[in-house]
């Protein structure tokens, strides 16, 4: 299956010469590396390793969580493997000044294809509860296109490269230590540059929208790094209005996620984790930016980054972790979801294990090697935390 409502574009552009969307992308780039170099002019490490309480940083990548110390700065190298996009380097730096109310973490990426990646992540809080967040990713990483819904084939695959944008603000109010809820505004950018190294052929249209949301958290986790036991609950709504999208032929539409987790220890050691999560899409048919997508180092691992898309999704995971040596554990897992712009009819299952390596010098943050199968693909993933 190859296309959704007549959005998908596949014609030639009639030797029209393609603007290469990097001005933005470049500017952002030139900015991180001017604001960085004061950083890095102090060598590795600055007071103690600092960070929010936590970071979750996922791209599809990784993720990078870090508690929070009293206060400093540290940097941090950034090496990965994803078999979706291969090598990944670069470089990661915390800041957090809690005397005055704010952090910071700025990430940058490159993949040996010269693609590059820039995420930052700012907060701030108040005596009054309130958290204020920014959120900015500028991602130029080429990305598999393989068409819509669950029934796509390994050969169906397209290299899409493109630079998308994508900014949160979010508004929070934390009514006591477990609870947090609030609005935020969601922009999401995308521009096309080639399909499959042709910058003549267009896949989708270059979009912009914004939507508005309200999220609510409940944590009882005890530990958001590396649980043990708890639960993990988040519930989102988003509302994209057709009058805030630069397409002619959008609607306005609704979107819902519901992200629910588990964990329970039967002894010190073996934690058993669970995750299940869902959402859909209604009053309108969303655009390539808001339609839900399943593979990654988080979701059917073992199936290749975007592999199935659809406007609703639903995911089930199970993992079991257990120690094996000095800072080295293991785990198992089995993911089962699908995605469609219909019934779920086709349900796809992964399975695999890894190695998780304790990360000094508090040993609680992991690194995490992965290996999953799915019927068609397998991947290994070498990423920084848990899949969830």
């Amino acid at each position: 299956m190859r296309s959704f409502n007549d959005i998908e574009l596949n014609e030639k552009l009639n030797g029209c010469a393609v603007q290469e969307p990097s001005l933005f992308f470049k500017t952002a780039i030139g900015l991180f590396l001017v604001l960085s170099m004061p950083f890095f002019a102090f060598g590795a490490s600055v007071g103690d390793h600092a960070g929010p309480d936590e970071q979750e940083i996922d791209r599809g990548l990784e993720t990078i969580a870090v508690e929070i110390k009293p206060h400093g700065m540290s940097i941090a190298p950034i090496l990965a493997f994803d078999s979706t996009f291969g090598t990944i380097f670069g470089a990661a730096l915390f800041l957090s000044r809690p005397e005055k109310g704010y952090d910071l973490t700025t990430k940058l990426n490159a993949t040996t294809e010269s693609d590059l990646a820039l995420f930052l992540d700012y907060r701030k809080w108040s005596e009054t509860a309130y958290v204020y967040r920014l959120e900015v990713t500028v991602d130029g990483f080429e990305i598999p296109y393989y068409g819509e819904g669950s029934d796509t084939t390994e050969a169906d695959e397209e290299r899409i490269d493109q630079t998308a944008v994508e900014a949160k603000f979010h508004l929070n109010h934390r009514e006591d230590s477990k609870i947090k809820m609030g609005l935020f505004l969601d922009y999401r950018l995308r521009n096309e540059v080639s399909v499959d190294g042709d910058e003549t052929v267009r896949r989708f249209p270059d979009e912009s929208r914004l939507g508005f949301g309200y999220s609510l958290a409940y944590d009882t986790r005890d530990s958001s790094i590396n649980p043990a036991k708890g639960t993990f609950q988040r519930y989102s709504l988003l509302y994209l209005p057709e009058s805030t999208t630069s397409l002619d032929s959008a609607e306005t539409f609704f979107q819902s996620i519901v992200d629910l987790r588990g964990f329970y220890s039967p002894s010190d050691s073996i934690t058993l984790a669970g995750r299940v999560s869902a959402g859909t899409s209604w009053g309108g048919d969303p655009t390539y930016l808001y339609r839900y997508s399943l593979g990654g180092s988080h979701s059917l691992r073992g199936y290749f980054h975007n592999r199935f898309r659809g406007k609703k999704f639903y995911l089930a995971q199970g993992e079991l972790r257990f120690p094996l040596f000095w800072v080295v554990t293991g785990a198992v897992f089995a993911d089962v979801g699908d995605v469609t712009d219909s019934g779920f009819e086709s349900a796809r299952s992964t399975f695999g294990g890894g190695l998780r390596f304790l990360v000094p010098p508090d040993y609680i943050a992991k690194v995490r090697f992965d290996y999953g199968k799915g019927e068609d693909q397998e991947s290994i993933y070498f990423v920084f935390g848990e899949a969830f």
